[in-house]
Order: structure tokens, then C-alpha cells, then sequence
């Protein structure tokens, strides 16, 4: 009988460029496909009209929204930001964000893993309802808009980055690291994506190193959710950035429908085993 200590995250610390060879370590389940999915995107920023979308990229990757058996879904590793933003005067509160779509791959989706990156952009501190990470959020905003970002309490590891005891870090420090460890896979023949809803300027570099990248290697393929919003729908528009990288960089609607299509497109998602009689 699991209780609370066996169901808890495992929580590695990084400083500087010291290996942490323990977390890399999760790599290695051969039970997992070698398969690495970075799922980004908007958080505190993202509009109602753009949260609700969300769902899309969840039940795509999962298997819809009573995650059914006969339908594609992910297995892999999947790479994301490890946080969860809350409402800062009623934490039971969860605002919506590109972080809240990846945890239920944990149990929805039996051949995957969940590894989150956070970065160490403030002090931290300890709280009854988690982790701190930041509470920087603009403080001339209603209470009802006021939040906190914690550590996620559902992902099956976090790894939390720091230059050094004393300084922190950015949150392009998530990105880089996400790189740095997406890079080490490649050179184990490993296939990668980057999945992109909604963002702002973090993002926006992200996707920028990714294109670069991928001029040189095929490994670096991104998916953009157009209609998503902000920087998603910046560069899923600009015809000439889309077509300076064609071989690594596409789009797709924002349906479930349309990204699962394009998932599968790009060898994110599998069908299960006992589904394939179903499709001939």
C-alpha cells in the first residue's frame, strides 16, 4: 500500500555546471521509448480566451478527455517547467498555464515520465501548500489575479538549477537547461520535440535557439500551436520565419484534433498495443 512518501517527487538540486548525474539517471528506465517531448509556453500572462485552449494540447496528448484506449497518446520523456502558479490569497486556486498540462501524463499515459526543470529565480520558501519559487507576480493587479508559482506536487522528478548557493537564476535558465539536456539525448540517437502554446519573451528565445539549432540537425523539430496566442501566433504568422525553417519548424490549429494530428505527425504520440486491431 503506496502512502504519501513513496507518491512524492524526487527533488534534485544542480549548481553551477556540476553534473547531477542522479536526475540524468531517469533517462536510462528502458521500459520509456527514447523520446523526449519539451512542452512550453504561457503562464501568468495567458488570456482567458487562450487558457481555455489548454485542454487541447492535454486530451491531444493524453487521449481525450476520458483518455480512450483507442487513441494515440504519449510515451516518452517529457520535459516542462515543474511549477504550478496558485492564487496568492486562496492557493486552493490554480491558475491556468502551459504547466498544468503535462502532470497527468503521469497517469494517464503508462509509458511516459514527467521531469520538470525549475529554475532558481528567487529565495526560496517553504510553505504548507509546497515550494516557493517566486512570488513576483505584479502586486497592482485585483487579489483575484494575484498569484504564486510553487513546485508542481505532481511530476515524477524536478531538477531545480542554480548558479550558486547565494545567486539565482532566470527563467531562461529553464530553456537553456532543457536544451543542454535534450542536446546530451541527441547524441544518443534519441528523437526530440518542441511543443509550444501560447508565451512570452522566454519563450520567443526558445524558440529561436531551437530553429538555429535545427538548421544543423533534424533532432531540433518544433510544433507551434497557432491561435494560441502571444508569441506562439508571432512566429506561427511571420511566413518568412516559418519558411527560413521548414525542415524543423511547423504549426498546427489549435483542436485537439489538429494537434494530436501533428503529434502524431512528428512521432510524439503512439497507439496503445490493443488499439491497432481497431484501425485496419
Amino acid at each position: 500500500m503506496s502512502n504519501f512518501a513513496d507518491t512524492s517527487s524526487s527533488l534534485f538540486v544542480r549548481t553551477g555546471r556540476e553534473s547531477c548525474e542522479k536526475f540524468l539517471g531517469k533517462f536510462l528506465d528502458i521500459r520509456i521509448r527514447p523520446f523526449v517531448l519539451r512542452v512550453t509556453g504561457g503562464c501568468g500572462l495567458m488570456g482567458p480566451e487562450h487558457a481555455v485552449g489548454l485542454r487541447n494540447v492535454q486530451h491531444a496528448l493524453t487521449g481525450g478527455a476520458r483518455a480512450a484506449k483507442s487513441l494515440p497518446r504519449f510515451t516518452g520523456f517529457c520535459l516542462f517547467g515543474g511549477t504550478r502558479m496558485v492564487n496568492r490569497t486562496n492557493p486552493r486556486i490554480v491558475v491556468p498555464g502551459i504547466t498544468e498540462v503535462v502532470p497527468p501524463i503521469n497517469r494517464l499515459c503508462s509509458g511516459s515520465r514527467t521531469l520538470g526543470i525549475i529554475a532558481k529565480v528567487g529565495d526560496l520558501k517553504h510553505s504548507r501548500h509546497g515550494i516557493i519559487v517566486s512570488d513576483d507576480c505584479d502586486r497592482s493587479l485585483p487579489l483575484d489575479q494575484q498569484y504564486v508559482t510553487i513546485a508542481h506536487p505532481t511530476q515524477h522528478s524536478i531538477l531545480l538549477v542554480q548558479p550558486s548557493a547565494d545567486r539565482t537564476a532566470s527563467w531562461d535558465d529553464e530553456a537553456k537547461e532543457c536544451i543542454d539536456i535534450c542536446d546530451h539525448l541527441r547524441k544518443g540517437h534519441w528523437k526530440g520535440l518542441l511543443l509550444v502554446y501560447n508565451g512570452g519573451g522566454v519563450v520567443e528565445r526558445e524558440i529561436k535557439a531551437w530553429a538555429e539549432l535545427g538548421k544543423s540537425d533534424p533532432f531540433w523539430q518544433v510544433l507551434i500551436v497557432k491561435g494560441s496566442g502571444r508569441t506562439a501566433d508571432k512566429f506561427a504568422c511571420d511566413a518568412d520565419f516559418m519558411e527560413q525553417h521548414k525542415e524543423t519548424v511547423h504549426s498546427c490549429g489549435n483542436s485537439v484534433e489538429e494537434i494530436r494530428e501533428a503529434l502524431l505527425k512528428y512521432n510524439a504520440l503512439v497507439y496503445p498495443p490493443e488499439s491497432l486491431f481497431r484501425r485496419k
